[in-house]
């Protein structure tokens, strides 16, 4: 094998461990996210066979008989006896007319419309016949054993002459009652059925599965490295004595290393470049509060960061980098401060749109920010790619562009389209980050709502 046959075996065996350590992760996702539903359906498939027990369920009644056979006094001599007489039991009920007999003197017309059923077989090493008789109806069957008595006498002198027939073992006032069917095997049986839907259920999601959760598979398809992964913040609440949230701190101190991990990346791979695009395939994927993160951290590094919002807002001023461009305002006059060596820019309103997103304009612009106002980081958060053009006009005047995946919310598909609109030859891109990413669980999930200007930058207790 050369050198060329072995790389391509490596590549094909990567690719499906790959492939198969994400599908442990999706199935193990499902049954976290849906493990109520499973629970259910197990309780639920136990509950129904249960009813079906208690309605289908038939008990069955039987009447217990033994008759001591004695004709010569020979023990040996009877007990050949009664064992030809067992061997004949059958065909003396069904064919040699006890049977009629029996249903006539219970004004049935045959012994096939009564609804019970005769079984007789000899005792081995005994001189005794056992008789049962069985059905649904408790007094039929005491009925039906007042009849036999009566008449299987008669019978059995007919088989092998006249013999002496006691019935040494009376049940007819002792009918035992017995189920047909086990009430606990039905609730188990049930259970299995209902996990078993359940297994059925996580297969089909796990196969029906479009959604990234794996930065490897997507390193894989799209050919672009994974730069960080973020993980995903519970129990965020807005503290009512001040503008910042809470969370676990193990996830909070698991997360703030990550993205000091990340800009410490970022200034060392790309150190000459000083503008970075952050976009992401569509919105509700975390890009601004990445965006806003990065500038946090940036400028604990003590260095000046702008972050220049073009990803619209509803709470949006009327002014903006728009606003500049077309009213020939001051930089001053739509910039504001948001937090140390952090500052904001918004897309503002303008009559033009986004016709005003020139060459010259944003060149002119973020040469002022670097050589005049001496920023050190120019952050551009953009709307989502599938959503507005503003990052394709926006990717030529920008280093690096940086591209947000939230785990579990976005499609293969739709990943795809995203990043090969950016990722071109000319200028390619930096990388993606994984935000909300949990392995080997359920993925998606948010940090909060929270924008530029609304709740500032007091998360973990800062001043303005």
């Amino acid at each position: 094998m050369n050198s060329y046959e072995k790389e391509v075996n490596d590549i094909y065996s990567d690719s499906i461990s790959i492939h198969l350590r994400t599908m442990m992760d999706n199935l193990w996702r499902c049954i976290v996210k849906y493990w109520i539903l499973f629970i259910v359906l197990i309780i639920g498939g136990a509950g129904i066979f249960f009813l079906l027990f208690e309605h289908f369920n038939k008990v069955e009644y039987e009447s217990d008989h033994i008759y001591c056979i004695t004709k010569t006094g020979d023990t040996e001599q009877d007990i050949l006896m009664t064992s030809y007489l067992g061997s004949a039991f059958s065909e003396m009920i069904e064919f040699g007319g006890c049977g009629n007999e029996i249903a006539n003197m219970l004004e049935y017309d045959s012994y096939d419309e009564l609804p019970v059923t005769i079984t007789g077989a000899a005792i081995n090493g005994a001189n005794m016949v056992r008789v049962q008789i069985t059905g649904e109806d408790s007094k039929l069957i005491q009925k039906v054993s007042d009849a036999f008595d009566k008449i299987y006498p008669k019978y059995a002198n007919r088989i092998v002459g006249t013999v002496g027939v006691e019935n040494i073992h009376l049940t007819e006032k002792d009918v035992a009652g017995r189920q047909i069917l086990n009430k606990t095997v039905m609730i188990v049986v049930g259970a299995a059925v209902g996990a078993l839907i359940d297994l059925i259920i996580v297969f089909i999601l796990v196969l029906s599965q479009n959604k990234v959760y794996s930065k490897d598979v997507a390193m894989q398809e799209q050919g672009v490295n994974c730069l960080a992964e973020f993980p995903i913040l519970r129990q965020k609440k807005r503290s009512k004595k001040k503008d910042c949230f809470s969370g676990n701190s193990q996830e909070l101190q698991v997360f703030r290393e990550a993205m000091n991990a990340f800009c410490i990346k970022l200034r060392r791979k790309f150190y000459q470049d000083s503008v970075f695009m952050i976009t992401s395939t569509q919105s509700g994927e975390g890009k601004s509060s990445i965006t806003k993160e990065m500038a946090q951290t940036f400028s604990q590094m003590q260095k000046k960061v702008m972050i220049i919002q073009m990803d619209e807002k509803k709470d949006e001023q009327s002014r903006g980098v728009l606003s500049l461009f077309e009213e020939n305002l001051k930089i001053e006059d739509v910039m504001e401060t948001i937090g140390k060596n952090i500052f904001l820019m918004k897309k503002g309103k303008s009559g033009s749109g986004n016709t005003v997103l020139t060459k010259k304009n944003i060149g002119k612009l973020i040469d002022q920010l670097k050589q005049e106002y001496g920023f050190d980081y120019i952050l551009i958060d953009t709307p989502a790619i599938l959503s507005s053009m503003d990052a394709l006009i926006l990717k030529d005047y920008v280093d690096q562009t940086i591209y947000v995946i939230a785990q579990g919310r976005v499609s293969y598909n739709d990943l795809k389209k995203g990043i090969d609109s950016l990722n071109t030859d000319s200028h390619p891109l930096a990388g993606f980050v994984m935000n909300y990413s949990e392995a080997g669980i359920s993925g998606g999930g948010r940090y909060g709502k929270y924008g530029y200007g609304k709740y500032g930058y007091r998360r973990y207790g800062q001043q303005r």
